[in-house]
């Protein structure tokens, strides 16, 4: 610790009391703690996310941080998330880097949650997610995330190699839909987030699926096809909206590519579902679901994922994590204004509508299944 007002801060906010004072809420407690010119410098410039100096209360325990603020529309949200580097040597939970995320799209506080498990279950790799009660200068802020990073440490404890990683971003935009007419701009579509700035593996894989006579073994040497198709099945299920064209990560291992899911706080939203909209939007879907052989695959993995001890089963994970979040939902600041047992219904109801017409699309179209 060496700066002088780092330490005055330490000293001021320890006399006030340990943070067993502070209310759990049934969670594990964190208090960020932010100098007040810190803080204002952060403030000054909201969308160049500045670093600014600050500390961590963890179970009694103080941690250098650096800290600056996430995310870009829950920039001008009522609660804003934070990016923490753990700057004295130490981890949290063996992480020394993570979001404290606000997850302010989400009324349920839980889709996140249940998200990142799901697609572990699918056998993909995702950040690992935990809820807790955040107080920012001793005052509370709410039920927050922690969320870890997807870094060089993240592939690292996974012992997953990951020459490149890449971001899909502005998807909206139909930069990151793996379409021939980006391939002169893949930087519009993806950020680079580990490795070079080079995209020669992302364009490969392009060209292969857009070639007029397209083959699946051709598919299969640049792409990881089970882990796609467990992607594209996890993000159906889940009515994953946002996660076919914007919010993945893609990562390289010299070999073939794969994908990494992010961002889940939208899934499960009360939508109208629509014929084969499990298939997702991008042409790498497309091009991979045209063949047969893919295809049953995929459909094969989708039947299993909608089947109803499944559904059950994430059911009881969603009421399992809704307890333990509720005591800190209801004193939220924010959450509060809105009802946490109609929102947990409207989360449930919505995720059994949308897998119970996935199942029912696929077995009235699919003869042989």
């Amino acid at each position: 610790m060496k700066h002088l007002g780092f330490i005055l801060t330490l000293f001021i906010f320890s006399a006030c009391g340990d943070d067993d004072e502070l209310k759990n809420y049934g969670l594990p407690v964190i208090n960020l703690v932010i100098e007040a010119d810190e803080r204002s410098k952060m403030e000054s410039a909201l969308t160049e996310k500045i670093q600014a100096s600050a500390a961590l209360q963890i179970e009694g325990q103080w941690k250098e941080i650096k800290v600056s603020y996430s995310g870009k529309s829950s920039l001008f949200h009522p609660k804003r998330s934070y990016k923490v580097q753990i700057a004295d040597g130490t981890e949290y939970q063996g992480l020394d880097r993570f979001r404290l995320s606000a997850q302010g799209s989400d009324k349920s506080g839980l889709r996140s949650l249940i998200g990142f498990e799901v697609f572990r279950e699918q056998g993909l790799i995702a950040p690992r997610q935990f809820p807790i009660a955040l107080y920012l200068n001793q005052r509370f802020q709410g039920l927050y995330h922690v969320i870890e990073e997807v870094d060089e440490e993240f592939f690292g404890t996974r012992g997953v190699t990951a020459e490149q990683v890449y971001k899909a971003r502005y998807g909206r935009l139909g930069h990151a839909n793996f379409e021939l007419k980006n391939l002169n701009d893949l930087s519009l579509g993806f950020k680079v987030v580990l490795g070079e700035k080079r995209y020669d593996p992302l364009e490969e894989m392009i060209a292969v699926i857009q070639e007029p006579t397209i083959q699946l073994n051709a598919i299969d040497e640049v792409l990881d096809r089970v882990n796609y198709l467990n992607y594209l099945a996890s993000a159906a299920f889940l009515n994953h909206w946002d996660g076919y064209n914007n919010n993945f990560f893609v990562y390289w291992d010299r070999t073939k590519l794969r994908f990494a899911p992010w961002d889940l706080d939208h899934i499960g939203e009360p939508s109208s579902y629509y014929d084969q909209a499990y298939r997702g939007k991008n042409d790498l879907s497309k091009a991979l679901l045209s063949f047969s052989e893919a295809e049953e695959q995929f459909l094969q993995i989708l039947l299993e994922m909608t089947s109803d001890q499944r559904k059950q089963k994430i059911r009881d994970r969603i009421l399992f994590y809704g307890d333990q979040v509720r005591t800190a939902y209801e004193q939220d600041p924010y959450l509060s204004n809105y009802d946490f047992d109609s929102e947990l219904q409207i989360l449930l109801d919505s995720l059994d509508r949308w897998q119970a017409a996935i199942r029912q699309d696929i077995e009235s179209n699919s003869a042989t299944l």
